[in-house]
């Protein structure tokens, strides 16, 4: 039996902002932490690509609530596209891999999409 390898990461929240500091920081500090969020949602992705796990499960909250921005919706899409790509082989040729299977569930809504 092959073995499952998997990443597990919860609660992105992508986009929220981080409160704080972020008033007064200096302009590279507030730009970092801006993208904070997004940062960590690449190296999540970035990881499964160059350990070539077989999924990426992502448990609670996606966005910040209900404030689900255009940002936020596009990078995540990106993300998930991004990691769909098949690895190449040493030939230049991509090697095959499992479809990509993406599932919601809002338990605020009671139905898994």
């Amino acid at each position: 039996m092959a073995n499952l390898r998997f990443v597990h990461t919860a609660d992105l929240h992508l986009d929220s902002p981080v409160l704080g500091q972020r008033a007064t920081a200096p302009d590279q500090v507030r730009l970092a932490l801006r993208d904070a969020t997004f940062k960590a949602y690449e190296n999540i992705i970035d990881l499964c690509i160059e350990e070539e796990v077989d999924a990426l499960l992502i448990a609670g909250d996606i966005y910040d609530g209900a404030d689900r921005s255009l940002r936020a919706q596009l990078k995540f899409r990106e993300g998930l596209d991004d990691s769909a790509e098949p690895p190449k082989g040493p030939d230049g040729r991509s090697k095959k891999r499992p479809g990509v299977y993406f599932r919601y569930h809002d338990a605020r809504h009671g139905s898994p999409s």
